[in-house]
């Protein structure tokens, strides 16, 4: 993703100037790879319990 347009100046710039473009950017499967991505590094390194927080709302149908 290329740098945003202008610098952000304050905390709602930053939201849509980057994370609303990033998020507009993932896929299901870019989402799914980096989820699996995560867990086989932690596993390979024994985490044993992972908790994140990803909000994908369109990804799984009334999912909120």
């Amino acid at each position: 993703m290329p740098a945003p347009p202008r610098t952000p100046a304050n905390f709602t710039d930053i939201l849509e100037l980057v994370w609303w473009r990033l998020d507009r950017a993932l896929d299901e499967e870019s989402i799914r790879w980096s989820a699996m991505l995560g867990a086989l590094e932690a596993l390979e390194r024994g985490c044993t319990a992972i908790i994140d927080h990803h909000e994908s709302p369109e990804a799984i149908e009334g999912s909120l």
